[in-house]
Parts: C-alpha cells; sequence; structure tokens
C-alpha cells in the first residue's frame, strides 16, 4: 500500500510537471488541481500555486457546469495556501470571479464557501466593512448546509471574524473546540497556520501572553522541521507582534532583525 501511494504520488507530481508547460483541458487541469493540493498539505507552497496558477489561467475561457465548478474548486484551494495572503487583492480578484461562475451553477454549498473565503481576505486587507457583510451573508447560508467541508469552513472563519472584530474570547473558545480537528491533519502546522497565530494574536490580546507566544512559537518551529522558511519567518513577525504587545520592544525588534538576515541569506 505505501509503494502504491508513492508510486502515485511520484507519478502525480511528474504529470504535473509537464502540464504546467502546455495548454491544458478540463483533465489536465484536474490533476494540476490534485497536485497542487498534494505539495500544499505538504508545506510545498511555492510548487502548490504554480499548479493552482495554471489550472485556473487554463480554464479561464472555458465554459460550462464542470468548467465552472472546477475553476471554482481551484480558486478555493489557491485561497487556502498560506502564500495567496501575500497577495490578497489577487486573491479576492479570484474569488469574485469564481463567486460570478458559482451563480450559474445553483450550488449553495459552494457559495457559502466562496463568501467565507472572501471574508477572510477581505480581513486580510483590513476591509472590515466588507468582511462583515462577506462573513454574515456566508454564516447564514453555512448554517443551513449539512456539508461537512461548509461547516469547516465556517468554524476557521468564525475565528477569524472573532479575532479581527476584538473578540479574543470569542475566538479562543471557537478555536478549542476546533483544534482538535486542525490537530489531526499532516503536517500538522500547514492547515491550522494561519488560525494558529491569529489564536496566538487572540490570547495576547486578553493579556495571556506566555500561552500566545508559545503557540505561535510551536507553529514556528513545525515550520522549521518541514524546512519552511518562509511560515518560519511569518511565524517570527507575529511573535514580534506580540512582543509589542507585551511592550518588549527590544526583543520584538530582534525577533525582525534576525528573520531580514535570514531572508538575505535565503536569497544570496
Amino acid at each position: 500500500m505505501i509503494t502504491e501511494m508513492a508510486d502515485h504520488t511520484t507519478g502525480l507530481t511528474a504529470a504535473a510537471s509537464q502540464l504546467l508547460q502546455i495548454t491544458n483541458d478540463l483533465e489536465g487541469c484536474r490533476i494540476l488541481l490534485d497536485a497542487g493540493d498534494h505539495y500544499r498539505r505538504n508545506g510545498a507552497s511555492e510548487q502548490a500555486i504554480h499548479c493552482y496558477n495554471k489550472a485556473i489561467e487554463d480554464l479561464t475561457d472555458k465554459q460550462g457546469t464542470d468548467a465552472h465548478r472546477l475553476f471554482i474548486q481551484t480558486v478555493i484551494r489557491y485561497s487556502k495556501d498560506r502564500q495567496s495572503m501575500g497577495k490578497p487583492e489577487i486573491t479576492a480578484s479570484l474569488l469574485k470571479q469564481a463567486l460570478d461562475r458559482c451563480k450559474a451553477l445553483n450550488d449553495d454549498a459552494l457559495h457559502a464557501i466562496l463568501l467565507l473565503r472572501m471574508a477572510s481576505v477581505a480581513y486580510v486587507q483590513m476591509a472590515h466593512q466588507a468582511a462583515q457583510h462577506y462573513f454574515l451573508k456566508g454564516r447564514a447560508m453555512a448554517e443551513k448546509s449539512t456539508d461537512p467541508l461548509v461547516m469547516k469552513t465556517l468554524d476557521a472563519c468564525t475565528v477569524v471574524h472573532y479575532c479581527y472584530s476584538g473578540r479574543f474570547k470569542d475566538a479562543i473558545k471557537q478555536y478549542e473546540s476546533i483544534e482538535s480537528g486542525f490537530s489531526k491533519k499532516t503536517p500538522a502546522y500547514t492547515p491550522s497556520f494561519r488560525v494558529g497565530v491569529i489564536l496566538g494574536l487572540s490570547y495576547a490580546g486578553i493579556g495571556e501572553i506566555s500561552q500566545g507566544l508559545g503557540m505561535v512559537n510551536q507553529l514556528r518551529d513545525d515550520a522549521l522541521a518541514f524546512n519552511d522558511e518562509d511560515a518560519a519567518a511569518r511565524g517570527t513577525i507575529f511573535i514580534a507582534w506580540i512582543l509589542i504587545i507585551k511592550n518588549d520592544i527590544k526583543n520584538a525588534a530582534k525577533q525582525i532583525s534576525d528573520t531580514l538576515k535570514s531572508s538575505k541569506k535565503l536569497r544570496s
């Protein structure tokens, strides 16, 4: 069984490397989506984004129910990758395109997920009014759904919503109710990184600085264990943010300085 899984993974990534060089039909785009998911779940964010971008590019001029659904699924997966939040304006644009296509499908589950993902991105952009609009509309649709994926998306987005609304205790309570589900994923830090750092900030926001630092430190250590320098650097920035909340400016500056030095080494 392990050999079969390894062979499948090797075949998937090999096929994706070829598909990145050509214009693809729907089947080729599905393979790119699967490869992107594989890379994302294993912390290889850059490769995941390449696969998602190529699938989105090749699906842009394709019409019909199957093409619309595949485009939407790919955009949702793209928006889940941590690197997508580095360019939130692009992610927001893609989600709006996906939402336009979703209207033709009459699929309330996908519609709810898209609205919740748009809310998360809008919060990153500090567009609070738009974020709350998307969240409340998405939550209303999600609460009518029995789809497990919709409910998981709502759980995660609710943590983000509470944190950015200053409701830190509610964010912590919500996260702790879903934490076991995140921790069962492998590698654990990848799907929970964004929500985890928000929880760390929430703990800091209610004065539990040590708890917040401990959580973000663990996320950074997990990222380093998977040789994910980018995620580790982002973790360090959040650690510095918490130290600033603690009024420990000296150590916060040191964290940022060390991160900048590491970034320069990686580029050289």
